[in-house]
């Protein structure tokens, strides 16, 4: 677990009086004084939004280094001249509080200041009692605070969450001061009021709904950088071949791998989007896969990486994500959509606080029985089945959570297969207004207190694998281990950049064979990418009147060093003659670049009646006329030696 930030989160109590007497008494009272009026009076419980009006202008002011001076200028008017507050007290989630101070016009009072295990107490009473319609008793809380703004690489990010009893609030101002060089925040919600440059300092206001949390990153764009260990063995008397998962690209993730060693045998890429490396594994032998990865993430999705499908396996019922359920449809069956659902698992379910080696993943139908003993992936897995069982494609999404709070931001994903390595897991639902995967974190939005982590992901979730047609595989990186006492095999930092590169490509002709005899007019054809980086929409291409066949069409990417084979044919679409020698010249193209040429001189181009026959059927009919050609030349000899014979008998 890496990241975290702890927010304040308000909650007031007062004592309120109310008083039953004349106005003849109350004239009295007040020419005595407003003191004595707290004396006489029975202190009654009312509603605060019939008596009171609670305005709140609240300053967040940010250092370099994310330390935050915190600012509540609160003002509270009477609505009614028969009451007033005594005594006041707020909530904030943070045991980090210094240098609190409460303040009454000029007089700074003396709070109680309470530590629990994880939020701060501020309670006071007031010198004065403010009695009177219209009257308004006005008053400030400061304190320095560690755990709302959050310094994080190239990224500062700002969270502040809704108020407790936000609809007490009339009038809830915010405004957010952050060092002028980062500049308006790129990425904020809500949106904004207004920005402005005040006393030096990037101003950002934002007038407000008391109920919505405020979330603000500076920075679009987060470079972390991995090394990734992958142990494996094999105990067996026979090779084997195994596959492990390497982060993949998504679209709000670029991927470049610096290293892997060794090379993996293959590449693929299965229905989910996740990269599979296949390697092969002597008998009694071991080995161990290293990578070395930079990681980009951004807000905005990058719109050369395609989407991963929708597929009807992301509606399907699964071990842990029992959608057909009867207890999970019925609740399913109350909540209207995604929102709903996300709201839900945050309400019914509860962090637990302390996470045991032992702890084991409950899934969605045990979480519900067990509401207080969720980890991330029980959040994950009870809005995932919910979503199935409103038939909304979802998914889990495993990987690595940059955060340095485990109470406001925890991760810890339970299984007996990573030990020494802490992952985190959170879903993604299927937008149809957009036709993108939407991913969220229900975890991090119930234990921030409120902070809206589903219409906005930050730049600290870091995707290893993607579980959807299996509730389980692919494992990701750092669940692979060995031994009873498993070392660490993940290491996670930030990067000072990201390297900007070009594709790079060989290819590579050479003529194909039926055994050792070379067939004329098919040719082997190797393509090999020579950088750490996927490159995406390959098309190769010649120039007319020839047109290519390939026995296997090109990936819909090439992956990190992957080298791809087939058989290459090229008939010329002009002409019918046989078998034409001529020069050939390849052209590969990635993402509507030209990258990679290639000319094979002499090349033997078929004629285009052959267009659609391919090497494998040329081959059986090549090795069928072999065939034929040989048992008529059997036949033609056995049956000249018989009328050899025969003529020798004759004569």
């Amino acid at each position: 677990m890496l990241r975290q930030f702890k927010f304040f989160k308000i909650s007031r109590w007062w004592r309120l009086s109310k008083q039953r007497l004349s106005n003849q008494v109350l004239g009295f009272l007040f020419g005595l004084g407003i003191l004595s009026l707290g004396a006489i009076l029975t202190p009654t419980k009312v509603m605060a939004d019939d008596n009171f009006w609670f305005d709140l202008a609240a300053t967040y002011t940010v250092s370099p280094k994310g330390d935050t001076f915190v600012e509540h200028n609160f003002a509270i008017t009477n609505r009614k001249p028969t009451y007033f507050i005594n005594k006041y007290s707020l909530t904030i989630s943070s045991v980090n509080l210094t240098q609190v101070l409460v303040k009454v016009g000029n007089q700074t009072l003396t709070p109680q200041i309470t530590v629990a295990d994880h939020h701060t107490v501020i309670a006071f009473d007031f010198p004065e009692k403010i009695v009177g319609e219209a009257k308004k008793l006005q008053f400030v809380v400061s304190y320095h605070n560690p755990d709302i703004a959050q310094v994080s690489g190239k990224v500062m990010e700002v969270a502040v969450p809704p108020l407790a009893q936000a609809d007490d609030f009339r009038q809830y101002t915010v405004m957010i001061k952050t060092p002028p060089g980062l500049g308006p925040p790129s990425r904020s919600l809500p949106v904004p009021t207004r920005h402005s440059l005040q006393d030096g300092l990037t101003t950002t206001t934002f007038e407000t709904n008391a109920s919505q949390g405020i979330s603000s990153v500076y920075g679009s764009e987060q470079f972390y950088k991995l090394q990734l260990n992958f142990p494996l063995d094999n105990p067996g008397d026979q090779p084997i071949q195994t596959q492990i998962t390497f982060p993949p690209d998504t679209p709000n993730q670029l991927v470049f791998y610096e290293l892997i060693d060794p090379e993996p045998a293959s590449w693929k890429v299965d229905d989910d989007g996740n990269w599979l490396a296949t390697y092969v594994l002597p008998a009694n032998g071991a080995m161990m896969v290293t990578a070395q990865v930079k990681v980009k993430l951004t807000l905005d999705p990058n719109s050369k990486i395609p989407p991963a499908p929708v597929l009807l396996s992301h509606t399907k019922t699964q071990e842990f994500w029992p959608s057909a359920n009867t207890k999970i449809a019925a609740a399913a069956e109350k909540l209207a959509g995604p929102t709903e659902i996300y709201q839900f698992t945050t309400e019914a379910l509860s962090y637990i606080p302390v996470i045991s080696p032992d702890l084991k993943r409950l899934g969605a139908l045990a979480a519900l029985a067990q509401p207080d003993q969720a980890t991330c992936q029980e959040y994950t897995d009870l809005f995932i089945s919910l979503a199935r069982a409103k038939n909304i494609p979802a998914r889990r999404l495993v990987g690595f959570a940059q955060t340095q709070n485990q109470k406001l931001r925890p991760v810890g994903l339970t299984s007996e297969l990573l030990k020494s390595d802490v992952l985190h897991a959170w879903p993604e639902f299927f937008d149809t207004t957009t036709n993108q995967w939407h991913a969220i974190d229900p975890t991090w939005g119930d234990t921030t207190g409120g902070i809206d982590y589903f219409h906005q992901l930050d730049l600290n979730h870091l995707v290893f694998a993607i579980n959807g047609t299996s509730d389980v595989l692919p494992y990701p990186a750092g669940s692979y281990k060995l031994g009873d006492n498993p070392s660490k095999t993940i290491e996670v930092s930030f990067a000072e950049s990201f390297p900007e590169i070009s594709p790079q490509f060989n290819l590579n002709l050479a003529p194909q064979k039926l055994g050792p005899i070379t067939i004329p007019g098919w040719y082997r054809l190797t393509i090999s990418n020579q950088t750490g980086a996927a490159w995406y929409q390959p098309k190769l291409t010649t120039a007319a009147p020839l047109a290519l066949q390939l026995e296997t069409n090109l990936p819909d990417r090439f992956l990190p060093f992957q080298t791809f084979t087939t058989i290459l044919s090229a008939y010329n679409t002009d002409s019918t003659s046989w078998f034409q020698q001529q020069s050939l010249d390849l052209k590969l193209e990635v993402e509507a670049q030209a990258m990679a040429n290639f000319t094979a001189t002499p090349f033997y181009v078929l004629p285009n009646q052959l267009k659609y026959l391919n090497f494998s059927i040329a081959s059986q009919i090549l090795a069928g006329s072999g065939i034929v050609l040989a048992i008529g030349a059997w036949s033609l000899f056995f049956l000249g030696r018989q009328r050899s014979h025969s003529l020798r008998r004759k004569s």
